[in-house]
């Protein structure tokens, strides 16, 4: 029998805190991911598109506006995990869309293009970013998605 694949295991020292809501559309990719992040202590949120993130943050921001009648509360959003090239609203569309909404959203994007995969529009960085906004090529080293994620949150 083959051995079976190996998890990536946590590092040692504080575990996350912080929930982040990744948005992939290869479930596979996804599945990695929030496996890294639920291993490393963050609470992950999880979609395959952009409509359905939307939806995902407006529902965790219920959270933030008090109880309401639902019984599974979410937690309010620190950060979006991206794909840039999702089908339809695609991960620049959607962390434009979300940060209208939150403007203190950190956004992460995930891409396997060039920085133009983002568009030509300057951004408030050198790097033609946005503010809160930073980018990982695919394929993503899990350590330095690791320490990009743990950069993020400890940012104020």
């Amino acid at each position: 029998t083959p051995a079976p694949a190996a998890v990536p295991t946590p590092p040692t020292g504080r575990a996350g805190r912080g929930t982040v809501l990744v948005v992939e559309d290869e479930g596979l990719v996804r599945m990695l991911l929030v496996e890294v992040l639920e291993g490393d202590g963050y609470t992950v949120l999880e979609a395959a598109d952009g409509t359905t993130a939307l939806a995902r943050l407006s529902e965790a921001a219920a959270g933030r506006e008090g109880p309401r009648p639902s019984v599974d509360l979410l937690p309010p959003v620190d950060l979006l995990v991206t794909d840039v090239g999702l089908p339809g609203l695609n991960g620049r569309q959607l962390a434009e869309a979300a940060q209208a909404h939150y403007p203190d959203l950190k956004v992460l994007f995930l891409t396997g293009y060039a920085f133009q995969a983002l568009d030509d529009r300057p951004g408030d960085g050198e790097d033609g970013l946005g503010r809160n906004m930073r980018m990982l090529a695919k394929p993503v080293a899990v350590d330095a998605f690791r320490a990009m994620v743990r950069s993020m949150l400890s940012d104020g």
